[in-house]
């Protein structure tokens, strides 16, 4: 029997532009490689994917868009919450209350959680390490001059005012160090942001294909 622990994990993050969304959204759209799976294997892999942008509250995107950046106790505030969403996903996956499960009746299920998220600051990571410590991240890694150029070419993006906003000489240091993606101290997987959509995607499939594979063959064994 699966369990929320058994529920793989994999968190995509990056600095805001990297591609993150694009990426996830094209996993999603690769359903034949993951049907490919209940040929070769028996397993119904049964992914959901996670846009935490969703969770972010309006007044949160407009003071973005104005160059105001949360302080850390609202950033603490949105990760607690993030977090607790994740949870109600995992459970409705092992629940089955998720209206994209339906596998068929005679294939083994393996529930996958697909994160899209930028994690610009180490506190919202460790937030989310805490709560979720076997999640497997994997960063996109872009510039800081690609990630800004593709947010300008983007219509309506709630960062789009950040850069300029928040970068500017009349700031101190700590505030422009908020708006500054934080070094990654911790494992994960990286993936080149200058590669094409299509590749990377392929790279984050393979990925929940080996994540979803191990965790049913862990959750067999132990039953």
């Amino acid at each position: 029997m699966t369990t929320k622990a058994d529920v793989p994990i994999i968190i995509l993050f990056g600095r805001p532009g990297a591609g993150k969304t694009t990426i996830a959204n094209e996993v999603i759209a690769r359903k034949s490689e993951f049907a490919r799976a209940i040929r070769d294997d028996g397993i119904h892999i049964n992914l959901k994917a996670v846009d935490l942008d969703e969770c972010i509250p309006q007044w949160m995107k407009d003071n973005f868009s104005k160059g105001i950046y949360p302080n850390l106790g609202e950033r603490l505030a949105f990760a607690t919450d993030a977090c607790r969403y994740v949870q109600k996903q995992i459970l409705n996956l092992v629940t089955g209350d998720d209206p994209s499960s339906n596998p068929r009746s005679n294939v083994r299920t393996a529930p996958s959680l697909l994160i899209s998220f930028s994690f610009v600051n180490v506190d919202l990571r460790e937030t989310f390490r805490s709560y979720f410590p076997h999640a497997h991240w994997v960063l996109i890694d872009t510039s800081l001059d690609e990630s800004e150029r593709r947010i300008a070419a983007r219509d309506g993006h709630f960062y789009k005012g950040a850069s300029a906003n928040g970068n500017t000489e009349n700031k101190d240091e700590l505030e422009n160090s908020e708006w500054s993606f934080a070094p990654v101290d911790f494992i994960h997987t990286r993936i080149d942001g200058r590669d094409d959509v299509d590749s990377n995607a392929a790279k984050v499939v393979s990925l929940i294909l080996e994540k979803s594979s191990v965790s049913l063959h862990d959750c067999l064994c132990s039953g």
